[in-house]
């Protein structure tokens, strides 16, 4: 089902950023960064057993894995590149703090202690380097090249 909804998200990435399409880039973004909330309360250690005792998590949901982690990083780098194609700065400023939360999402070792997933070197390099432009960008007041940002 992660899968699914990771494959879903690319392809209506795709769309907006084919079309240009910005209204609905933005009401995606406001999507996905409400389901990551979701799913980070609902993981939360305050939240997972409620006063009944009986365990809450998603439907289909079988907590952060390294895998899981991956796949939403991933969507969110490609949710990235289309907000600085579209050149709307804004929307690039909120994907990189979702993305900082998923990089703070600890997981748990075989051994029992806590470690954190860092996405492979690529992914870094294009992130920083998207992440340089957004403060470029939003240095010289939302213009690159002549025209306004978004």
């Amino acid at each position: 089902l992660e899968k699914l909804y990771h494959s879903t998200c690319e392809k209506a990435l795709a769309f907006c950023r084919t079309f240009e399409r910005t209204r609905e880039f933005h009401s995606l973004c406001e999507t996905l960064s409400n389901h990551l909330g979701n799913l980070l309360k609902a993981t939360h250690p305050l939240n997972v057993v409620p006063a009944g005792g009986r365990e809450h998590k998603p439907k289909g949901w079988d907590q952060w894995t390294s895998e899981s982690i991956e796949m939403h990083l991933q969507t969110r780098f490609r949710q990235l590149e289309v907000s600085d194609a579209l050149k709307l700065w804004n929307e690039g400023f909120r994907i990189v703090e979702d993305i900082y939360t998923l990089m703070q999402i600890p997981l748990k070792q075989v051994d029992g202690s806590l470690a954190r997933k860092l996405p492979k070197p690529r992914l870094m390099a294009a992130y920083y380097e998207k992440l340089t432009r957004i403060f470029r960008v939003g240095r010289e007041g939302g213009r690159e090249g002549g025209r306004e940002g978004g």
